[in-house]
């Protein structure tokens, strides 16, 4: 019985230990799979992006056209030089094998000739000789023939022959697996190289010294490995997007017989960013090396810094491009604190700490094989020696800087080769809507700054065959840093100067990092609005667009009419120009005092404009009406017709300079997004009705739309009425801001004592609070909150006075002070600055490409209450309708019957 119990107890535990073990390896068997599909879909990301950049990179010109000239004709061309590593000793251990082998390695070579425009010279053995017309594609059909090599599902018996078992690395991936094929690259100099016919074949065949160079570079390389010549090097610069981003490492300087012992610096390739492959090899064959001197103790990543100083691109005015990388602490990481050195700099801001040293040295070597790709040189020695974490390149122009920013943020998601002490940097994992990983790893910091006032510092080359360094130091440099500290970890910062450079090359930006949202920067103060503070979809907003009138004395100069001489041209043409950059600098002063966002200048004088009040965009739209009339407008403007000055019954100016054409609707967006510049577009039903009412809106007009969304008076009344007027009281912003002067955006606190005296939240109620608030604390979109106090005595009249309105339209504006603009000034001025606006219902119109007719409004200040126009019928489908009182309909055909017809 107890045999029993004992074997019993025996067989569950082995029942229970196989169930053990088989969770172990099913876990197992699941992480890998999950580990194989993660390095897949990142390897997927990292071809996306180098297919992105490589794409953006030749659209900017940065490789040339493959030559029309063929390989027979051509002065120079790049060599490349295959061969088997031993290939006898396979011949010799199974011929049927090594013909298999041969005969998978010919067909991968001739695929990948034909794939990167070769031409192949000549073959002996398993050597191949071909040439190319630049040294990108020769270094791109290289790196292909290398990976198809590892890749090629090899048959077991060709795997069992001598030099062709598979080789893994110390996280078990294979390196590499059968034939080992060694390569050389070399670019032929002009005069280097002669083509000659083959007197048989006809074929071309080439000679010269650049051939025995490629030939003696082949040589001296180990199985799997690419060498290239400094030739090659020389031309690969610049290039590096064609020949797929590959990772260049310096060897040293060796002696080559065929240049008579000449000394010349050797490369080689270690895979490229999109599929790294450095593998253990021993120092080149046969050639003698002069520098590095043997025994000579040199750092391991020494061969990487193989990018020279940068020279400024002709007609830059020595402008570079420098680019600030800072390891970022992640949010509410708290790190112990390591004090400085006794050699630390006493003027270091306090929140800084040193970093380890081998996180420095992981982080400098991932940074420096970017920057060779886009010709960056890295300079400062205070990266490793300070450990702060800051690292400072150098570039040529501002698109490649931000190409290898974006690279940078791709590059540090994917890499999974860091050093234990890395992981208190590593900031929380944030994966997108769509499955894609949008922050990993360590955050770093990116900024970008362009200028000319900086401080080149010449260092004494490593050898005198090399390029001397550089150190840089001044103004641009420092900014470029302070730029750095103002960025979010994973964020990259422009400065203006910067920005003017990348306008061509946007579409580098990766959509792998388009899912990415950053707090505003750490900056002392924000002076214009960005992206993040214009309008949110989220919430009512307006929509504006404004068009100035073009006289037609100006429409007839531009048209070269018959009856105009060169100087009336030229004179007409001038003063328009002078005018609009006049007006748009009113607009564009105004803009801040009201919460306004610019989002485009499509032409000169047209803009499209965001508020995220109503009221703040009629305040604006009605002080820019008024403020025209006060512009210094050139002379010769004046004495066009519908620029003259015209004045009302009590002698106050209605008409003088440039009419603009105002309309605007207020509701929901339904879309946001950046635009080339930087601005933000909208898209939308409510962006199509402001363009239309703004193309109904007359010379001098401002017309208003809000079906979608009410908005209510600070007494709870609503602020349009389509039976009745109603009188927004207003407070103009100070007069300075219509010079252009700019303006500050604070966190805390109001900056601008303008706009109408009330704003509203989504629910239109009235706000209480500061001025102005930027949404740089969070709220992510610029809205006012300028209601201060209770309507004025004279508002309440106004509203009392509609309230009791009956009868024709003519006696409420009698009463009202519709005509006799001076009345409600007068009344006004017991108030201080709070003035009034006009809103007055026209009737519902049903406009082009829209389905529902809509109620349109008309602003006027009460100083321009006079101002009258005509309605512009050719913008309507047809009216539907006033639909509204006697009063409204009589108040159209009065405002028809005493319309100008000049």
């Amino acid at each position: 019985m107890m045999l029993a119990v004992v074997i019993a107890f025996v067989l569950l535990g082995a029942a229970v230990l196989a169930l053990a073990a088989l969770a172990l390896w099913l876990s197992r068997s699941r992480e890998r799979a999950l580990q194989q599909r993660s390095e897949k879909e990142a390897g997927k990301d990292m071809k996306n992006l180098v297919s992105q950049v490589a794409y953006a990179m030749e659209l900017a010109g940065s490789a040339t056209g493959r030559p029309t000239k063929s390989i027979a004709e051509a002065k120079q061309m790049a060599f490349v030089v295959t061969d088997i590593e031993g290939s006898t000793q396979l011949s010799v251990a199974g011929r049927t094998v090594y013909d298999q082998l041969l005969a998978i390695h010919d067909q991968l070579m001739r695929e990948g000739i034909a794939k990167f425009n070769g031409t192949q010279i000549v073959t002996e053995g398993d050597s191949f000789l071909v040439a190319f017309p630049c040294v990108a594609e020769a270094v791109a059909f290289c790196q292909d023939l290398q990976y198809k090599l590892l890749d090629t599902p090899w048959p077991r018996a060709v795997l069992r022959l001598p030099g062709c078992q598979p080789v893994l690395n110390a996280e078990g991936d294979v390196m590499i697996q059968g034939p080992r094929v060694r390569v050389g690259v070399h670019w032929a100099l002009p005069g280097l190289v002669a083509c000659r016919p083959h007197g048989l074949t006809k074929a071309p065949m080439m000679v010269g010294v650049a051939v025995s160079i490629a030939q003696e570079v082949s040589d001296a390389a180990h199985g799997g490995q690419i060498l290239i010549s400094q030739d090659a090097w020389n031309q690969l610069r610049g290039y590096m997007a064609r020949a797929g981003f590959p990772i260049v490492r310096r060897l040293g300087l060796f002696q080559l017989q065929a240049e008579e012992g000449k000394a010349s610096w050797l490369y080689t390739l270690d895979g490229s960013l999109a599929r790294p492959l450095r593998r253990d090899l021993p120092p080149t064959r046969k050639l003698v090396r002069v520098w590095p001197p043997p025994g000579a103790a040199m750092a391991g990543d020494w061969g990487l810094y193989v990018s020279d100083p940068p020279t400024p691109l002709p007609g830059g005015s020595d402008t570079l491009a420098f680019v600030f990388l800072r390891l970022r602490l992640p949010p509410g990481k708290r790190l112990r604190r390591r004090l400085y050195t006794a050699h630390s700099s006493p003027h270091r801001a306090a929140h800084h700490h040193q970093v380890p040293s081998s996180v420095l040295l992981a982080l400098q070597q991932l940074f420096v094989k970017q920057a060779q790709q886009f010709e960056g040189y890295m300079f400062g020695s205070d990266a490793l020696t300070e450990r702060q974490g800051y690292f400072s390149f150098a570039f040529a122009c501002s698109g490649n800087a931000l190409r290898f920013c974006h690279t940078i943020q791709v590059c540090l998601m994917y890499n999974n080769r860091w050093p234990s002490e890395a992981a208190e940097y590593y900031g929380q994992t944030v994966v997108g809507i769509d499955g894609r990983l949008v922050f990993k790893g360590p955050r770093i910091a990116a900024s970008i700054h362009c200028g000319s006032d900086y401080y080149r510092q010449p260092i004494a080359s490593y050898h005198p065959t090399a390029a001397p360094g550089a150190d840089y130091s001044g103004p641009a440099v420092a900014l470029a840093r302070a730029l750095s500290d103002a960025a979010h970890g994973g964020q990259v910062l422009l400065t203006e100067e910067a920005w003017q450079g990348v306008q061509g090359v946007l579409q580098v930006m990766p959509t792998l990092l388009s899912g990415r949202s950053f707090k505003p920067p750490n900056t002392m103060q924000q002076l214009e609005l960005g992206y993040r503070e214009a309008p949110s979809v989220h919430e009512p907003m307006t929509m504006v667009f404004v068009k100035v009138a073009k006289p037609t004395a100006v429409t007839r100069a531009e048209a070269s009419a018959t009856d105009l001489g060169e100087e009336q041209v030229l004179e007409a043409i001038t003063a328009y120009q002078l005018a609009v950059g006049q007006y748009a600098a009113l607009a564009r002063g105004l803009l801040p005092a009201y919460g306004g966002y610019e989002c485009k200048e499509p032409e000169p004088g047209k803009f499209t404009m965001a508020f995220g009040c109503l009221t703040d965009a009629i305040a604006w739209a009605s002080h820019v009406q008024k403020d025209l009339l006060a512009l210094d407008w050139p002379p010769a403007l004046l004495l066009m017709q519908g620029c003259e000055e015209l004045r009302g019954e009590q002698g106050q100016r209605l008409w003088r300079g440039l009419r603009v054409r105002m309309g605007m609707a207020y509701g929901y967006i339904n879309v946001k997004k950046p635009m080339n510049t930087g601005r933000a577009d909208y898209f939308g039903e409510l962006a199509n009705t402001a363009a239309r009412v703004a193309a109904l809106a007359a010379p001098g007009q401002v017309l208003v739309e809000s079906s979608q969304v009410d908005v209510a008076m600070p007494d709870g009344t609503t602020l349009l009425l389509e039976e009745l007027p109603t009188y927004l009281p207003v407070k103009w912003a100070a007069c300075g801001l219509a010079q252009g002067a700019s303006v500050g955006f604070s966190r805390h606190g109001s900056v601008t004592d303008g706009g109408a005296p009330s704003s509203f939240g989504p629910q239109g109620l009235a706000a209480h609070g500061p001025r102005y608030n930027s949404g740089l604390g969070g709220g992510g979109r610029a809205r006012r909150a300028s209601y201060s106090a209770t309507p004025s005595e004279m508002t309440a009249q106004l509203m009392a006075m509609r309230r009791k309105g009956s009868g024709s339209g003519a006696e409420f504006g009698h009463a009202a002070g519709v005509v006799t603009g001076s009345r409600l000034s007068s009344a006004t001025g017991a108030f201080g600055r709070v003035e009034h606006i006009e809103l007055r219902a026209l009737g519902k119109y049903l406009l082009r490409g829209l389905d529902n007719p809509k109620v349109l409004y008309q602003a006027l200040p009460e100083t321009l209450l006079e101002r009258s126009f005509v309605v512009a019928t050719e913008a309507l489908s047809s009216v539907g309708g006033l639909q509204g009182t006697a009063s409204d309909q009589g108040y159209l055909q009065a405002v028809q019957a005493s319309a100008p017809h000049a």
